[in-house]
């Protein structure tokens, strides 16, 4: 398999992943914690990273599908990945297991998000439109 199948595929896991939290997580975590006081923080922590994971998610795959892992896009893929397993798995974390010393990842995991899609709308801004072309 070659990196750029092997990129697809990472993504495309990254997206069912993120689909299924986000279908599910939330009402089970929310009859699971019931009866706990903390339980609606920790569901909406929850719904949050499920929310932001699906819609990361779902572009970081489309433009791995468009770009390959290499060039400025790659960079930006793996930025944008590293901030959205900080981000969304501090949320996670929280919203799981209640780890509240989890929390502070999110603001680095947040920035890694904006500067890997800031690269990633840097490559775009570099094409000459064949990347996108297919695109109506």
């Amino acid at each position: 398999m070659d990196a750029s199948a092997m990129t697809g595929a990472v993504l495309a896991l990254n997206v069912s992943v993120a689909l299924l939290a986000l279908a599910v997580g939330g009402h089970a975590l929310e009859w699971l914690l019931r009866d706990l006081p903390d339980a609606a923080s920790r569901v909406s922590s929850f719904t949050l990273a499920a929310q932001v994971h699906a819609a990361a998610a779902v572009g970081l795959l489309a433009v791995g599908l468009s770009f390959g892992p290499a060039g400025l896009a790659g960079a930006g893929l793996a930025t944008a990945g590293l901030g959205l397993v900080l981000f969304c798995g501090a949320l996670y974390l929280h919203g799981l297991a209640g780890a509240v010393w989890a929390m502070p990842a999110t603001l680095p995991g947040a920035l890694l998000l904006v500067i890997g899609w800031g690269l990633i709308a840097a490559a775009l801004a570099r094409t000459d439109g064949t990347a996108m072309s297919g695109l109506p």
